[in-house]
């Protein structure tokens, strides 16, 4: 799954690449997304992919890059992470 994700974020950039971790019968599977944002340093996850992979499947994690930066998350993607009641998860 890692390859899957980091082939995303290749080809996203120099934006930032986002998508879900689903879990689809008891397995997680990677569902990239398109980010919305209108520049390169954020992401907006579009909403229509968001709600195609909450109706296949079970949310677990949701992912993004930062391109040329640290792994480290940002006070945002905290908040964000507790607003969604989902784990904060480096890659």
């Amino acid at each position: 799954m890692i390859d899957e994700i980091q082939k995303h974020f290749e080809k996203e950039y120099p934006k930032e690449g986002c998508g879900v971790i689903g879990i689809v019968k008891g397995k997680k599977k990677w569902f990239p997304c398109t980010n919305v944002a209108k520049d390169d340093e954020s992401f907006i996850m579009s909403s229509s992919d968001y709600l195609d992979v909450k109706r296949r499947a079970d949310i677990f994690a949701i992912v993004h890059s930062h391109p040329d930066a640290s792994n480290k998350a940002s006070e945002h993607d905290i908040e964000s992470c507790n607003v969604l009641g989902l784990s904060l998860i480096h890659i």
